[in-house]
């Protein structure tokens, strides 16, 4: 009689309270995965506004160091790039944020394109320091992420301030 209690019990399945059990581990399990996936979420977004901003300090750079060829060939530069003629230790030029801001016209969309829109995410700035090799300047172009509720990615959720800076080397 034993017997045949235990082989009925065995093939009756499972209890209702073994499926809600099982159910709460999965979805304990689930909710760990998701965020993961969350957090993945938040870095990419911040790699791939880290990357737009490093993208935007070499357009800057490499425009910059093409300026600096042209003077030192003679070529007169165009209008409004906003390089100084004789560039000093320390000096800081601030790329134009708006349209209206002066060298607008040479970085905007209507020059070197490296400003696409008026009010990007981000200021971008360069500054000369003295080289250790005498004819050349270090140029340090300096990305920082501005307040933009449009695109948090370039503030990022932990970070007060995101910055890239990118350094090379123009002719004097």
């Amino acid at each position: 009689m034993m017997n045949t209690d235990s082989t009925t019990r065995r093939r009756r399945g499972t209890s209702l309270i073994e499926v809600l059990v099982a159910m709460a581990i999965l979805a304990m399990l689930m909710v760990g995965v998701l965020q993961l996936y969350s957090l993945a979420l938040l870095t990419d977004s911040g790699s791939a506004a880290r990357t737009d901003m490093t993208l935007k300090a070499q357009q800057v750079a490499e425009n910059l160091r093409y300026l600096h060829f042209l003077r030192k060939q003679g070529v007169t530069l165009p209008t409004n790039t906003g390089v100084p003629s004789s560039p000093s230790d320390g000096l800081k030029v601030d790329l134009p944020w708006e349209a209206d801001d002066d060298g607008w016209e040479y970085w905007g969309p209507a020059g070197a394109n490296v400003l696409e829109e008026e009010k990007p995410a981000y200021r971008i700035s360069y500054t000369y320091s003295t080289s250790t090799t005498p004819t050349y300047w270090f140029l340090t172009v300096a990305v920082t992420a501005e307040n933009a509720p449009a695109n948090p990615a370039y503030i990022g959720t932990s970070a007060k301030v995101k910055r890239v800076d990118y350094v090379c080397q123009v002719p004097q």
